[in-house]
């Protein structure tokens, strides 16, 4: 009888503390015998999971003044004070983990340091049951539905929303997210939930599903952002290909203000490095990449390769090696440049001037045909060769001296080249080559050459001697000819053995340079004083004195008529200028 007079007192302080979320060691008989479902409202709903999954914490060895207990899947969690070496506190899940923490400027972990028993206060699944009927948005409902639907994989659009709106109202760790945010991907269906994302989503380890997802669902916006965040190295070098073609296909470029944005510039770039790259990603890449002049040509030769289109690419490389004074490829983007772009006079003389220079002075030995293809072209086309520049000349006429076959335009234009740098001096050791296809003088012919390049401005050393009638070495005059090309010519006979070290410079100790030059035809000119010296010789060698002596003095009167010869011509110049 005194039980049911105070029994509703009771059930109302119960009530009350509850809400308050007060619990000790006599309100667990309270709680246990004067909560009962019937009495359960939405506020107390709310509120009652809670007590009802408190646990009973007490230490049995060690101190701490506080504990928390953390949910996988959560990133904060409950902390509860201890007092007396015992704390309640709720404990949703068989796998929470309890850390205990002793204070101070820094708390610290002392979890390792305690020992703890641990008790379920309660055991009324009726009370927890009508609490998440009347509340089914209870964090922990959501996060235990949550964790359900992640173990098993999303099978509904119920499951999908109860995964949504996790995202959205719990504060969930980041890798949970990531698995959560996977299941939705795996799931398909609308994207309606996509607003739930955070921009740490992205990068996370479910962006690549999500990337694939929203490329495949057409949100190329989001699916871009998306790749922004994560990284072209993150999610995979196929699915960022189908992004790229779809995205060049349907002409959805992303950029600002007419500007493509480089970060897709990039993507293409990654995709070709990493060999993915088809037509379109590589016709996109001729049109729009800019880079090192080395890697620009690795891509028009695979865009060529491929039957891509070029686009401007062969002129960008050509500019850029011309520019930065690079000769690797050259010829070959030239040549693609001709083939394939519309060329403008400033770039084909740009070309021609470099790479002229570049053969014509510091021949590599290389074939250069691509080169000297284009420049015999140029040259047939203008009107007047000899008005082109003195290396475009020289680089032509050496070219015209070692091919094998000219045909009658290129015979004319070489006479005319030939003919205008001879006029200037301009004489090197492949004009006396030229003397087999055209007409060069005889004082050209009759010489033999020797050519160096000089490795700076100061001028070349070089010694000489005639074997056999020099024993000992003399300073013989080199002259410089072209630019750092200097030449010297000495007339020779057969027999004679001219040998010659060259040094870089004057006071230079080694040799840049040795070789010899060995006579062992006779002249074929048929001037009359190399007529006399070469019987002379060919007296000598047969030991035919008769002729000997004729040839000599047919010799000495040739060369008493010169000098009588130029004696009156210096003369008249005299009288003439007098």
């Amino acid at each position: 009888e005194l039980y049911y007079e105070y029994e509703s007192a009771m059930s109302h302080y119960a009530a009350e503390s509850a809400l308050l979320r007060h619990i000790d060691s006599g309100l667990e008989v309270i709680y246990d015998r004067m909560i009962v479902p019937g009495m359960i409202d939405m506020k107390a709903a709310a509120v009652l999971p809670d007590i009802f999954k408190a646990a009973r914490i007490r230490l049995i060895s060690g101190t701490a003044d506080h504990l928390i207990v953390r949910y996988p899947g959560l990133r904060t969690g409950m902390r509860a004070m201890l007092h007396n070496g015992m704390a309640y506190v709720p404990v949703y899940f068989k796998d929470a983990e309890i850390r205990f923490f002793r204070s101070g400027d820094t708390p610290s972990d002392v979890t390792g340091e305690v020992a703890y028993s641990f008790d379920y206060v309660f055991d009324r699944p009726d009370i927890i049951r009508r609490c998440f009927e009347l509340v089914p948005e209870h964090r922990m409902l959501l996060l235990s539905a949550a964790r359900e639907a992640d173990r098993t994989g999303i099978h509904s659009e119920d499951e999908k929303d109860i995964v949504v709106r996790a995202l959205h109202e719990l504060d969930i760790s980041p890798d949970f997210r990531a698995e959560l945010i996977g299941d939705l991907c795996a799931f398909g269906g609308s994207l309606n939930w996509l607003d739930v994302l955070e921009r740490s989503d992205f990068g996370s380890a479910s962006g690549r599903k999500l990337f694939s997802l929203l490329t495949e669902a057409g949100e190329l916006k989001k699916a871009y952002e998306t790749l922004n965040i994560c990284g072209s190295e993150n999610v995979g070098a196929e699915a960022a290909l189908r992004f790229a073609g779809e995205t060049i296909r349907q002409n959805s470029i992303p950029g600002k203000d007419g500007k493509i944005d480089p970060f897709f510039t990039g993507l293409c770039k990654y995709l070709y490095d990493n060999g993915k790259a088809d037509a379109d990603v590589l016709t996109f890449l001729t049109r729009e990449y800019e880079g090192n002049s080395e890697e620009m040509f690795r891509i028009m030769r695979s865009a060529a390769e491929s039957g891509a289109g070029l686009n401007d690419l062969p002129e960008k490389i050509v500019t850029v090696k011309l520019f930065a004074d690079s000769t690797a490829h050259i010829d070959e983007a030239f040549e693609a440049y001709i083939e394939n772009c519309d060329y403008t006079e400033l770039i084909l003389r740009a070309y021609f001037t470099v790479r002229c220079t570049d053969v014509f002075i510091n021949d590599d030995g290389k074939d250069h045909h691509i080169l000297f293809d284009a420049l015999s072209s140029y040259i047939r086309a203008v009107e007047d060769p000899a008005a082109l520049p003195v290396i475009y000349q020289l680089a032509i006429t050496k070219y015209y001296s070692e091919k094998e076959d000219m045909d009658e335009k290129e015979l004319k234009i070489c006479q005319q080249l030939t003919d205008e740098l001879i006029g200037r001096g301009l004489v090197f050791c492949y004009t006396k080559k030229l003397r087999k296809k055209i007409r060069v003088p005889e004082e050209i012919c009759r010489r033999f050459y020797v050519e160096y390049h000089a490795a700076s401005d100061e001028p070349p050393k070089m010694l000489a001697r005639v074997v056999p009638d020099e024993e000992d070495y003399h300073v013989a005059d080199m002259k410089r000819v072209y630019r750092n090309i200097y030449v010297m010519s000495a007339i020779l006979f057969k027999g004679d053995e001219l040998q010659y070290i060259i040094y870089d410079n004057s006071h230079e100790k080694k040799a840049a340079e040795e070789g010899i030059i060995t006579v062992k035809k006779f002249h074929r000119q048929n001037d009359d004083l190399f007529e006399d010296l070469n019987a002379m010789t060919r007296a000598i060698e047969e030991k035919d004195i008769d002729e000997l002596r004729e040839r000599m003095l047919s010799f000495a009167e040739h060369k008493e008529l010169i000098k009588e010869l130029f004696s009156l011509e210096n003369q008249h110049v005299t009288e003439h200028w007098s």
